[in-house]
């Protein structure tokens, strides 16, 4: 645990992943008549907006990396943000509340 962040990564080998599913909404104003799934798909990674995250999920999400950090004696500094390591766009991870971090 004590590498730099620059030999971890983009390495996964020793790291954890947790992901919270959310589905991402597409305002139906913005689909044009003709426009095919793959142009519908497209547009929805652009101009969609992912639905709220409930309270409950990052409670949950925060007693999850608490009991991992206490149970695998990882250090706070050690856990990351997803935006901060990798993500598709930005509007992909802004819902989640991530324990620690602003």
């Amino acid at each position: 645990m004590r590498q730099a962040v620059s030999t971890r990564f983009p390495s996964t080998e020793h790291s954890l992943g947790i992901d919270l599913v959310a589905r991402c909404i597409l305002d139906p104003k913005l689909i044009q008549p003709g426009m095919g799934l793959d142009e519908i798909e497209r547009l929805t990674a652009d101009r969609g907006v992912f639905e709220t995250v409930p309270r409950a999920r990052n409670a949950a999400l925060k007693r999850l990396i608490r009991h991992i950090q206490d149970n695998l004696h990882v250090p706070e500094s050690e856990g990351y943000p997803h935006p901060q390591r990798s993500m598709n766009n930005l509007i992909e991870v802004s819902p989640a509340r991530w324990p620690g971090k602003k």
